[in-house]
């Protein structure tokens, strides 16, 4: 898989970083099907967007349709912090999108708010469930476990992630 940046800002607070949202150049959305078409010609057969977050780009829906109508289709797959997948799991998967990664490092109201500086807890955990019930399966969760960060929540974790992958 050929990882590609789309996002143009992270949308949440990001360890390790000193700012809030970050802004970096990504490429147009035609400039991205030329770099895809001369991939995929090549023998990519997976694309990976990332981001920052890539489900804040605008267009990302029309993004992964028009990776799908590329002449060499590629599986397509996205990494996200998950927000905006109550609103985007079902149009993604229409346009094409083949798996969902979502990067949650608690399950904890107090420490989600501390790691990415929002309240968003539950609103990414309903971002699963929207991935699910889209036809995503399964739904894989990234979970960074840190020392004493969340190293006490490695059970709570694993239970998360085989529930959404049944």
């Amino acid at each position: 898989h050929a990882p590609i940046r789309i996002g143009e800002r992270v949308g949440v607070g990001v360890r390790g970083l000193d700012f809030f949202e970050q802004v970096f150049e990504v490429l147009s959305t035609d400039e991205l099907m030329q770099v895809l078409d001369v991939a995929t010609s090549l023998g990519i057969d997976g694309v990976r967007l990332t981001g920052g977050e890539p489900l804040l780009r605008a267009d990302v829906v029309d993004v992964v349709r028009r990776i799908n109508q590329l002449p060499h289709v590629p599986e397509v797959s996205v990494t996200t912090n998950g927000l905006k997948l109550t609103t985007l799991a079902q149009p993604l998967r229409d346009a094409g999108l083949t798996r969902v990664n979502v990067s949650l490092d608690t399950l904890q109201p107090d420490k989600f708010l501390r790691i990415t500086r929002r309240d968003e807890l539950a609103r990414v955990l309903d971002g699963i469930t929207a991935a699910q019930q889209a036809g995503f399966s399964p739904v894989k969760i990234n979970v960074v476990v840190e020392r004493g960060v969340n190293d006490d929540e490695i059970v709570d974790a694993l239970h998360l992630v085989l529930e959404a992958d049944p």
